[in-house]
């Protein structure tokens, strides 16, 4: 994890979870952050197949790291088939996550910048969206 990318309050026990995303990326993101998800992950339908599908995957895969003086971290070996990566890979920071992808994937579909700011757009949108108080 580029230093740069760390905050000025982040410690050497600094925690960040890596979670598979759709399309084979991995994402990396705060503690923060993830508590955001499973937030919104518990206000979800658990009686639905496809969404007890998807935490199930998700909450196999998921895992904690801390970084070390470097900034350099270890992926489990299944996160690692998941995401498809092999000895290179991008680390491609977001507004609030980072991204880890194969170098085909990136070659082939992560320099799209439009699509990409268009997502990161929509998702953000769409989180404000559901952090209105209910009842409003």
């Amino acid at each position: 994890m580029p230093r740069a990318w760390r905050l000025d309050g982040d410690s050497a026990a600094t925690t960040f979870y890596i979670m598979p995303a759709p399309g084979n990326i991995v994402r990396v993101c705060s503690t923060e952050f993830f508590n955001e998800q499973m937030d919104l992950v518990s206000r979800l339908n658990p009686s639905d197949p496809a969404t007890e599908e998807a935490l199930r995957i998700v909450g196999s895969l998921t895992q904690a790291v801390v970084p070390d003086r470097q900034g350099r971290f270890s992926l489990s070996p299944e996160i690692m088939e998941y995401g498809q990566l092999g000895k290179r890979v991008a680390f491609v920071g977001m507004w609030h996550f980072g991204r880890i992808m194969s170098e085909e994937l990136w070659n082939k579909e992560g320099k799209n910048y439009g699509a990409l700011l268009t997502l990161e757009q929509n998702i953000y949108k769409e989180r404000q969206k559901q952090w209105q108080p209910r009842g409003s």
